[in-house]
């Protein structure tokens, strides 16, 4: 397979960084370093697909794509869903973390916490001389 792995679903194990030539041994450029990794990459796909007809492998192309937009479409739905979630809870106070432990066993909202932490931190203040 090319110095690259098959975990048994069809893609290729990316190699460890330690199995690559350092730069200096792959002819001292970037660019012939970067040509010389795409050329392993694409055998090591050539190697994963090579018992695929052209119509399997298209098959499976146009069944990725389509994979790829549900999850693209899901992930955006989530996302929107917890942005509404992140306003709420920030709206409500409840993104704070607690001020003290000594009070964790209070029925106070963390809003009324939080209130009462900088009633008595502006009382501190003013008692300043």
């Amino acid at each position: 397979m090319s110095g690259a792995a098959s975990h048994g679903s069809g893609e290729a194990c990316p190699r460890r960084i330690a199995d690559r030539p350092a730069l200096s041994e792959a002819g001292g450029s970037v660019v012939s370093a970067l040509r010389e990794e795409i050329a392993r990459e694409a055998r090591a796909a050539a190697a994963d697909f090579a018992d695929l007809t052209d119509d399997e492998l298209l098959a499976r192309e146009a069944e990725l794509d389509q994979r790829w937009v549900t999850i693209r479409e899901e992930h955006q739905r989530i996302f929107n869903e917890r942005r509404k979630i992140k306003r709420e809870t920030s709206r409500r106070g409840l993104f704070l973390p607690p001020i003290h432990d000594d009070d964790a066993d209070s029925d106070a909202s963390p809003r009324e916490k939080l209130e009462a932490a900088l009633a008595e931190s502006k009382k501190r203040r003013q008692q300043r001389p």
